[in-house]
């Protein structure tokens, strides 16, 4: 492993950058029923078939549900699901992530959802992973017509994938 000594300008101290680097780019051009088990409440760990950029130290077989990175370290993992309701009534959408199939504490969100209405759900979370951990965003809902939707594209628009993750090593 190389290390490259930086400047830290705040206490004119020396500290090491951390190398190697880790990142890598998912998504998926799939529409995913959140909830096909209505009226039982079932997570779906939403499953990747794109690898958009060629990945560092961070992998996906795609396709598959889980990311799992080669290096222990900190980690930025931002997700985007694209959402829509495709029955009557609001329903609510909840999105945590889990790291070797166990939910991370204080990692979920909520939204709610009208019948064809399109929704955005982002989150940004820095885990602490060790080399081999697998990373997982689910979702569940009690409602019915709940899905993360993906859009053919349409020119000049690109196509909208279902999900977008994105993983970097930040120390």
């Amino acid at each position: 492993m190389a290390s490259a000594d930086i400047l830290d300008r705040t206490t004119t101290k020396v500290a090491t950058q951390f190398l190697p680097i880790a990142y890598g780019s998912f998504s998926s051009t799939d529409t995913q029923l959140v909830n096909p088990a209505f009226p039982v409440l079932a997570v779906l760990p939403l499953v990747y078939d794109t690898t958009d950029i060629t990945p560092l130290g961070v992998s996906c077989a795609t396709p598959s549900a889980d990311i799992v990175v080669a290096t222990t370290g900190v980690y930025k993992v931002l997700s985007s699901v694209q959402c829509d309701k495709t029955t009557i009534n609001v329903g609510d959408l909840e999105m945590w992530i889990a790291v070797n199939g166990t939910a991370v504490p204080n990692s979920a969100t909520r939204i709610a959802i009208n019948q064809n209405i399109e929704s955005l759900m982002a989150v940004e979370w820095f885990l602490e992973l060790t080399a081999g951990d697998a990373v997982s965003i689910n979702l569940a809902s009690t409602s019915d017509g709940l899905r993360a939707l993906s859009v053919a594209a349409a020119a000049p628009v690109p196509a909208i994938p279902s999900i977008i993750t994105t993983i970097s090593r930040i120390a």
